[in-house]
Parts: structure tokens; sequence; C-alpha cells
């Protein structure tokens, strides 16, 4: 009986055998933590795992739910592009996202052709997705290419948004008459799959990041705006019948002859050569835009000014190579286009022709009196080039008229800067200078018209 009262007054690690431990010596208290730590750790990756499951079976096997005239590979497409561009820590997605009188939200157990910014045909067919200025934030996924009836895709002022045009678009996506990628981050080159969308006739994607040469070949596009990319190479041809707006970019070369469409806008490149010869379909030309880069001295002059330096060590050279940051205002910096050659009489043909800028370029000879019947004009700007001789009759008519009947604002008709015979009545003429002799040097006098 003591020595029972004596085991009970021991501790209790003292009363314990060799078998309450395992093989390595450690106790079953510690095993017991282990194998609970284990079984929560298997808990949540099977949680992770059913959670992807159901997903799948949700995106995958949508014929199982009454969704009348849906296609399982359809709703896939639409939820991965939701997920590929709504982060789950941030839901960046706005517009398009919540439910209301406009339609339901997305990745719900509505049928997708009621989900906000989604339209379908009346046979329940995909066929716009209006997603601008939603807030999508990541790449699109090339599960979009299962959209094959889309007709419309705008993913326009998401700033978020990155990553390239995933090349199977083009080869799926027959469909497509609306590319728009506007003021985005989207990058890289542009697939030269777009040429397989053979209805496409509007690609916009002004204020991206695209770069690399522009397609060797594209659908005939109504509406072609890459403004502001980082494209380079050249221009192979006229790609667009109605905007044609490659400016802010870094093409180079000549231009093709037979300018064509409403609006061209070819400013702030590096093209060089003559001014094309105008198209058949140059009829129904309203605007073209070619200032260039050449450094008139009418620049020169403005960039000495701001610098409250002196003109005459500042040359082209020294100019180009100075940081953009510090050019004066204007629409072409140095080292832009540099275009030679005559303007073509055929111009003044263009009656509709509301814009001509082909200011700071190297263009000489005459001005053509053809030019006179440009009557619809609002801008009219031929500064900074060494056109010579007098201002023709026809010219200085419509001069007079822009100005009297205010169709031009100030700034706008511009001819100065050139070598012409001074008419202090026609737009602006101020700083003609004498060029083009045999002797004439960097150091040719000015005469200004006050």
């Amino acid at each position: 009986m003591r020595r029972d009262r004596e085991d009970l007054r021991r501790p209790i690690a003292d009363s314990m055998h060799t078998e309450d431990y395992d093989s390595d010596g450690r106790s079953c208290c510690a095993s017991a933590k282990t194998g609970f730590l284990c079984l929560l750790l298997a808990l949540a990756v099977c949680a992770a795992a059913a959670f992807a499951v159901l997903w799948r079976v949700e995106a995958t096997n949508a014929g199982a739910c009454d969704f009348s005239g849906e296609t399982a590979l359809v709703r896939r497409a639409l939820i991965s592009l939701f997920f590929a561009t709504n982060p789950v820590q941030q839901q960046t997605w706005t517009r398009c996202d919540s439910d209301g009188e406009d339609g339901a939200q997305w990745v719900s157990t509505e049928p997708y052709c009621n989900w906000k910014c989604v339209e379908c045909d009346d046979a329940g067919a995909v066929t716009h997705l209006r997603l601008s200025n939603t807030g999508l934030v990541g790449v699109l996924p090339g599960f979009l290419a299962n959209l094959t009836a889309l007709q419309v895709l705008d993913v326009s002022g998401n700033p978020g948004l990155s990553g390239s045009v995933p090349g199977n678009l083009g080869r799926f996506m027959t469909n497509v008459s609306v590319l728009r990628f506007n003021e985005t981050s989207m990058s890289g080159s542009l697939p030269a799959t777009l040429a397989s969308m053979r209805n496409l006739r509007e690609l916009s994607a002004a204020g991206a990041e695209f770069e690399g040469f522009l397609p060797a070949s594209l659908p005939p596009l109504r509406t072609l705006t890459l403004t502001h990319n980082k494209l380079s190479g050249t221009l192979a041809g006229w790609l667009a019948s109605d905007e044609f707006r490659l400016e802010g970019n870094s093409l180079s070369g000549t231009l093709p002859d037979g300018l064509a469409g409403v609006i061209v806008d070819l400013s702030g490149n590096k093209f060089s050569g003559t001014l094309p010869s105008v198209g058949a379909g140059g009829a129904s030309l309203r605007a073209i835009s070619l200032p260039g880069g050449c450094t008139s001295r009418r620049r020169l002059a403005e960039a000495a000014a701001a610098d409250e330096a002196e003109l005459e060590p500042m040359t082209l050279a020294s100019l180009a190579a100075r940081d953009s940051s510090e050019w004066p205002p204007g629409p072409s910096p140095p080292g832009g286009a540099c275009i030679s050659g005559t303007i073509p009489n055929a111009l003044g043909g263009l009656i509709g022709l509301v814009r001509l800028d082909i200011g700071d370029n190297q263009l000489s000879g005459t001005i053509a009196s053809e030019l006179g019947a440009l009557g619809n004009l609002t801008v009219f700007k031929l500064e900074g080039n060494s056109l010579s001789g007098a201002v023709p009759k026809e010219v200085d008519a419509l001069g007079h008229k822009l100005v009297d009947t205010k169709k031009v604002k100030f700034g706008d008709c511009d001819l100065g800067d050139n070598c012409l015979t001074p008419d202090p009545d026609v737009c602006y003429v101020h700083g003609q200078r004498q060029c083009g002799g045999p002797n004439a040097t960097e150091e040719e006098s000015w005469y200004d018209v006050e």
C-alpha cells in the first residue's frame, strides 16, 4: 500500500514507460501535434482543389444548367476573361461587374447574354463585348478566341490592361469588325494573323504601347488609328479608306504613291522623300497632316529665345541631340519627317480639303495657283519650307477669304519662313528669307514684313 502511494506522488513523467515513446524518442504528445498540423494542411489543399474543380465544372459543364442556347466554351471564355483581368485581391472591375437594370453581374448563374457589357444576337451568340473604362487589369486570355461570333471587342480606357494581342484571335475570330485597344498598356507586335480577320473594318489603338512593324497586310480597313505607339519600319501602302492616323510613331522611309483616304495624319514620324501623288481614292480627302521635323530658321530662333542664347552656335545636329523636352512646343520635334520636292498641283483639286499641314519640311518650288481653289480650308500651313516666288493671286485671294471670314484660327494660316515675295496681307508671312541662290549660306539675311 505504501509503495502505491509513493507511485502516485511521483511526477507523471517519472512514471511513464518506454512504450509511451515512439521509436525516434518523440513523445506521443509531439506526434499528435504533428499529425494535427498535417491534417490542417491536407484540408487546405483539398479545399483549394475542390474550388478549382468546382470552377472548372462551372466553366466547362455549363450545359448541365438550363441556359437555353448557351455554349460551354463561350461561357468558359468569358469567365477566363473575367478572372484574367480582375485580380481577386483587388477586384478592379467597376462598370460591368454589378447587377443593375442594364444587366446581371459577370460569372453569375444568369445566362451570359444577360451579363452587363455583353451583347448577343437572336441565336444567343456573343457579338459585342463593350468593356471600355471598366478597370481591366491583367492580360487578354487566348481563350477569347472561342468567341467565334464576336463582332466588336472594345477594351479602351483600361490603362491596367497589358500584354500582347493573343495571336489566335485572328485565326478564329474572323467575324470581328471592330478592335479597340485605345489608352491601354498593351504592347508587343500586332500579330500577322489580323490579316485573317476578313471583316475587320476598324483597328484602333491610340495611346497604347505597341511596337515593331505594321503587319505586311491587313483587311480593307475604313479606320486605322495607331497614334502615339512605338511602331517602326516603313509604310507599304495606304491601309485605310477613311481615317488613317499613325502620328507619333517612329515610321520612316518614303511615302507610297496613291495618297487616299479622308483623314491622313502622319505627323511626328520620320518619313523622307517627296509628297506622294494623289490616288484614285484621294478625291474624298479632308485632311492631310504631315508637318516635318526639319529645323526651320524660325524654330531655331524660337529655341534660341527660349534658352536666352545666341542663334549663331545652334545647329540642326546640336538641336536634334538635345532632350526633346527642351524643344519649343510644336507638332514635330527635330528628327521627324523631312519631305522634299515640290507641292503636287493635284492637291488643288481636293476641293473638300479642310486641313493642309505640310510645314517644316524641305519643300521647294513655287506655290501652285491651283491651291487657291481650296476654299473649305480651316488649316493652311506651308511654313518652314523653301518655297519661292510670288504668292499667286488665287492663293492671295484664298488667304484674304480665310482671314476675313474667320474660318481659321490665329496661326493656322501660315506661309512664313519661306523664300516668298512678301505680302503682308496673306495669312502669316513673316520671316521670309532670301535663299536658293548659288551663294546661299546659313547666314542669309531675312526680310521680315511687319
